[in-house]
């Protein structure tokens, strides 16, 4: 390994919250006291409508209450997969929190994806919803997962396997418009990296260059087949992703989840999805920034 590429994983592994690959024994006593004891503030910051300080709250009351990394749990998905987290990782302790992590988007994108159908998830991170989205098309369908940053790659290939998926291709790089390089500007933590800006003061200053190409001519190479859904979720680079899939959107029409941080996001979103023919609605129980989008017109 060169000195460069050990630098990278290094950087990559810091960004993911500790060492890629590693598996924890039972947390220690302390942390399983605590955390019945947190019930009070867990019932807050689950059922409170008020989003003032619940981040205030999350680093400094919960996290502490929390095994820190390498300690892992295996959280159980829709569908029946499983998945392996960090307690401190936002999909983590969200998972804790509510029971599941995005569980309405997940089992909405899967209701679309076609059995024997092949599936995108731009953004894999770690695959809670790779695992689903390759269970719902089964066997004879495909996933093709994208993740730039090497530690989360690495996790989400050993989630595969800890499901014993084999209808997943991890690509180890980022969507856009064009092909190349990009930076890839980390957060503090494994779901917030970003190819534009790092939302919610969370970035440490660091960033890596990683390849970028667009997922058309990924499409092409993997022999232009039909995708029935698709997910986007990369941190306010998703115009740029739908940019570079515009063949594929008007081939196959999927049916999009896609996440909308800000409401200028939404509308720049919306307006150029509007022009390909979607429409977009909210179901129940998505979180705010979380949107389907389905074809209904030719454009």
């Amino acid at each position: 390994m060169t000195p460069r590429l050990a630098a990278v994983r290094a950087a990559s592994r810091r960004a993911a919250g500790g060492t890629a690959g590693s598996r924890s024994a039972r947390p220690p006593l302390r942390y399983r006291l605590l955390w019945p004891l947190a019930w009070p503030l867990r019932q807050y910051l689950r059922h409170s409508p008020l989003p003032i300080g619940k981040g205030f709250l999350i680093r400094n009351g919960l996290l502490p209450l929390l095994p820190p990394p390498p300690h892992t749990f295996v959280a159980t998905l829709p569908g029946g997969g499983r998945l392996r987290v960090q307690h401190r990782e936002l999909i983590g302790y969200a998972t804790l929190l509510e029971r599941g992590f995005e569980v309405a988007e997940t089992r909405a994108i899967c209701a679309f994806a076609r059995a024997g159908s092949t599936v995108v998830d731009a953004g894999a991170n770690i695959g809670s919803l790779t695992v689903p989205l390759a269970k719902a098309v089964g066997p004879r369908g495909r996933v093709l997962a994208f993740e730039p940053l090497p530690a989360n790659a690495e996790r989400l290939r050993e989630n595969v396997a800890l499901n014993g998926l084999r209808n997943v291709e991890v690509g180890e790089l980022a969507l856009g418009e064009q092909d190349g390089t990009i930076a890839l500007r980390l957060a503090d933590d494994p779901a917030l990296h970003s190819t534009v800006a790092v939302f919610q003061r969370r970035a440490t200053g660091e960033a890596l260059l990683v390849p970028v190409t667009t997922l058309d001519r990924r499409w092409r190479e993997a022999g232009a087949p039909d995708v029935s859904a698709l997910k986007i979720d990369v941190e306010g680079a998703e115009l740029a992703v739908l940019k570079g899939s515009e063949q594929l959107l008007r081939a196959c029409r999927p049916t999009l989840l896609v996440e909308a941080a800000e409401t200028s996001q939404l509308e720049a979103v919306a307006r150029w999805l509007a022009a390909v023919g979607y429409v977009w609605r909210q179901p129940a129980g998505f979180k705010p920034w979380n949107y389907l989008f389905e074809w209904r017109r030719a454009a």
